[in-house]
């Protein structure tokens, strides 16, 4: 009896593998994730800082404000977005992609027709919302756009030449 209640002893002083690696993941991604839901900046960067001159993108410092929360961290080479939001399937598979597409990193090397085709893109898919994408949404709420916030970049998008 001693033997097997010695057996069952020490199993329970080593623990399950699974049970020990819980024990010392479990409080880093705890604070991780509550540092990430605790900041209180929702800004992806410094508004405006994403052109080739340091031009801002607009004068409206609204728009440059709701674009670098909602469009900036994939539309620009330089962004800071929480780590949750990289885990959208959009953002991992398709934000190479979406720089190709719109880098507004580039925006000031960008010829008056291809801001004007740009913003009319812009335009199109705030108006039909499949941008920001949902699931870019669901992991980095604060970039939805409000219906305030969707109005200014479409009242910017459509405006001429962009300020």
């Amino acid at each position: 009896m001693t033997n097997s209640s010695n057996r069952f002893s020490l199993s329970n002083n080593l623990g399950n593998p699974v049970s020990l690696i819980l024990a010392l993941v479990a409080p880093v991604v705890s604070a991780i994730a509550l540092a990430a839901c605790s900041s209180s900046n929702s800004s992806l960067g410094t508004p405006g800082a994403f052109s080739e001159a340091n031009q801002p993108i607009s004068q409206n410092i609204q728009v440059v404000q709701t674009l670098d929360n909602s469009c900036f961290g994939c539309h620009s080479s330089a962004t800071t977005l929480p780590w949750n939001a990289k885990l959208a399937p959009s953002y991992i598979f398709g934000a190479g992609d979406a720089r190709h597409t719109l880098n507004f990193s580039d925006w000031n090397s960008y010829d008056a027709a291809r801001k004007r085709a740009a913003m009319a893109e812009i335009a199109k898919v705030v108006e039909d919302g499949s941008m920001p994408p949902w699931d870019f949404r669901v992991l980095h709420p604060s970039g939805a756009l409000s219906s305030d916030q969707r109005q200014v970049v479409l009242d910017w998008a459509s405006s001429a030449g962009g300020k």
